[in-house]
Parts: structure tokens; sequence; C-alpha cells
């Protein structure tokens, strides 16, 4: 078991897979000295969405950063790319500890054709991204594997063809998602409809009770003054 830290959000396939082996993340405040430092290659990074450019900078340079500062304090720390881990399983990671190489040399991931391109044209924009990057897999664990030193070609090997289909599939299931979004919120609305058509009708049958004991009421009460005026007359008849 290995604990681990990320600047970076992980894909959901990747947390999954930690979380199979047991690995145990931390903050970057929190981290240990023996944790690994996990970091992603820039399409990944775009993919989740969530860091501006510049958050995506200032998460590269600081797992370089704290790799450089180590080894200036006589130390070491492991990096290793998250994108690789996903060539292993949660079985070959189980008993990995930072201290020792990983099971097998681990490739890094085909990248998504949309991801790719929106990275390539980041790089193009800002050579230090890809510089960082490659600092990175230069100083990381790769279980014997090469390092990515051609990122930015595999970035490129998207056709037209191939980009436009992913663009169109990705319509697809927004527009899926779109439709899912607007039943879900007709559910809803059903629901909402249903429970107040529940409370009005508890409500009136509240008061139709409500109404059958009072007139049950007025019965018995005009039984009593029935039986008051039959008296009364009985009295009268006996005075005379």
């Amino acid at each position: 078991m290995f604990g681990w830290v990320c600047t970076q959000p992980l894909p959901p396939r990747l947390e999954e897979l930690l979380e199979r082996c047991g690995a145990v993340g931390r903050g970057w405040q929190e981290r240990h000295p023996d944790d690994a430092l996990i970091f992603l290659p820039p399409d990944q990074v775009v993919a989740s969405g969530r860091l501006p450019f510049e958050g995506i900078l200032t998460s590269y340079r600081m797992l370089l950063q704290a790799s450089e500062q180590a080894a200036r304090d006589g130390g070491r720390v492991v990096l290793v790319n998250g994108d690789r881990l996903l060539s292993l399983s949660a079985e070959d990671l189980v008993g990995w500890r930072t201290d020792i190489a990983l099971p097998r040399a681990c490739t890094p991931q085909t990248p998504a054709p949309l991801h790719a391109a929106l990275a390539a044209a980041l790089l193009r924009a800002a050579p230090e991204l890809l510089q960082l990057y490659q600092a990175l897999e230069e100083r990381s664990e790769r279980g014997g594997a090469e390092a990515d030193g051609h990122y930015h070609q595999r970035l490129e090997l998207a056709d037209p063809h191939t980009l436009v289909q992913a663009w169109n599939r990705q319509l697809e299931r927004r527009e899926a998602e779109t439709d899912l979004e607007l039943l879900r919120l007709q559910l809803q609305e059903v629901e909402q409809e249903c429970e107040r058509q529940f409370l009005q009708a508890r409500e009136l049958a509240g008061q139709l009770s409500g109404y059958r004991c009072d007139q049950q009421h007025a019965l018995e009460q005009l039984g009593r003054y029935g039986d008051l005026v039959r008296r009364a007359l009985r009295l009268q008849a006996r005075s005379l």
C-alpha cells in the first residue's frame, strides 16, 4: 500500500484504481515524504474541465518544484504519471511501495481525439506546458519504460475524419444528457403534482369527516331536543 498526492483532478478510472488497490490519498499540505506525487498528461488535465489555464501550469510547477526541492535537500520524491498507472491493475499495485520500481513497464494511454487537439493547441500557445510535463516524465517512475519524449507528436495523430466523428459523438451524448435532464425535471414536476393532489385529497377527506361528525352531532342534538319537547308536553298535560 502506498500514499499519493496530486495537484490535478484525477479521472474517475484512476480514482477507482487507486481505491481498489488500497492507496491512501492525501492533501498537498498533509503529504508524507514517501508519498507518490501523481501527475497527468495535459490532455487528461484538460479533459477534467476543472482547472483554468494558469491553474494547469501551476499544478505542474508545484510538482516539479517539490521534486527539485527534495533533490536539493538530499532526498527524493517519487513522481508517477497517472496515465501510465492505468496500464496496471489493482493487483499489480496492491503490494507496490514508492521505494521500489513499478512491477512492469507502464505505457501511456492513447489520448482522446478532442482532448488531444485541445492539448496540442495549448502546447503551441504555451511551450512551457510541454516542458513542465516532460520534465516530470523524465524524473518519474515508469517501471522501466522510456519517458514520453514524443508526447506532442502523439497529440497530432488524430486525422480530421476522426476529430469530426469524436465531435459528433460528443454532441450526441450532450443531447442525450439534455433529454434525460428534461425528462428528470418533468418527472419531478409530476411527482410534485401527485404529492399536491394527495395532500389536497387528504385535506378534503378530513373536512368531509368533520362535516359528518358535525352532522351526527346535530342529529343527536335534535334527538335530545325532541325528547325535551315530548317531556315538556307530557308535563304540561299532567298539569291540566
